[in-house]
């Protein structure tokens, strides 16, 4: 998005060249992922509503929803994440009691199947992202509003049924952004630190760090887990990549 309220889609080859750009028209998007067809699915928000949209690799539009959850229906999807059925699960914030976290299941074609809510002691709960785990579960980090602004940790079934949820005296930190499913079928939480915990919630190992937290953590190589954070010095904001073992010991940082 622009500062002035426009939006924008970008295709970048490997060699960060510019290959096309869209106007977004009226949606907001925060989150995309590939269709089992080769598409690509964009999570966001349109008409002041939670919203997706779906489209070819050359951009044109397939389908598109607004998906009225709750309250006045104001909302927006934050992050989204294919499943093994070929539908999608989203995460985000929807009007309630101020505003609540969701996650919504759809089908492959965008229709609704079900939607679970997560109303913590404030009005300002949301999911940032959300991962399908490798037996199928459905996992989502977040915000979960109150005097300390505390994690939002939260598993569910295929079915959308709660396994467990945490955001009271959590011991992974703050609000969450970001999270990922490891190939020893564990789940490594971004919060600037990051966590690993197992299925369970059961924390492995944690490893802070100075400075902000983005969105972004991912799996490089089989070896190295990449963490791009913001962080301040001498009254200038900088970008920082950071390369880590697996255990979250920094081997280098940019």
């Amino acid at each position: 998005t622009s500062m002035w309220g426009g939006t924008a889609i970008v295709k970048i080859d490997t060699a960060g060249n510019r290959e096309w750009d869209v106007d977004g028209q009226d949606l907001y998007p925060h989150s995309m992922a590939r269709t089992s067809d080769g598409d690509i699915i964009l999570g966001g928000r349109m008409n002041g509503f939670p919203a997706i949209r779906k489209i070819t690799e050359n951009a044109e539009i397939v389908w598109e929803y607004t998906y009225y959850l709750s309250g006045s229906g104001d909302g927006s999807i934050q992050s989204i994440s294919k499943t093994s059925d070929d539908g999608f699960v989203s995460t985000g914030y929807s009007s309630g009691n101020g505003f609540d976290a969701f996650v919504l299941k759809v089908d492959s074609e965008g229709d609704s199947l079900w939607c679970q809510f997560f109303d913590g002691y404030d009005n300002w709960d949301q999911g940032h992202c959300i991962i399908v785990i490798s037996n199928n579960n459905i996992f989502v980090v977040g915000l979960a509003a109150n005097p300390w602004n505390g994690p939002l940790l939260w598993m569910l079934d295929q079915q959308g049924e709660t396994i467990w949820v945490e955001y009271d005296n959590a011991h992974v930190g703050y609000e969450q952004f970001s999270a990922f499913n490891t190939p020893d079928d564990n789940i490594i939480i971004n919060a600037g630190s990051i966590y690993k915990v197992d299925y369970n919630y059961n924390l492995l190992w944690t490893q802070d760090y100075a400075g902000g937290s983005e969105k972004s953590i991912k799996f490089i190589d089989n070896e190295y887990m990449v963490i791009p954070t913001m962080e301040f010095q001498n009254n200038e904001s900088y970008i920082v990549i950071r390369k880590t073992d697996l255990q979250g010991n920094i081997t280098s940082t940019d």
